[in-house]
């Protein structure tokens, strides 16, 4: 899969669509912005960032139990 070249091309139909949408940027960032309005959002809301909490504190946990612990041992 390593060793297949790919082209770094957008397909036409794609990029026909973004510039309907975004006529008055030659590049479209203001749909990009849409995404950090998303986030936003979603940082806002309580139960999302105890989850987000919950996930880096079981990360920090299995690393420090786990790769910490074998890096100490050797």
């Amino acid at each position: 899969m390593l060793d297949v070249a790919l082209k770094n091309e957008l397909p036409d139909d794609w990029i026909k669509e973004i510039k309907e949408k975004v006529l008055y940027a030659e590049t479209p960032h203001l749909l990009w912005n849409q995404n950090e309005k998303v986030e936003q959002k979603m940082f806002s809301h309580p139960e999302f960032i105890k989850k987000k909490i919950e996930y880096t504190n079981s990360l920090i946990d299995l690393s420090n139990e786990k790769y910490l612990l074998n890096l100490v041992r050797t």
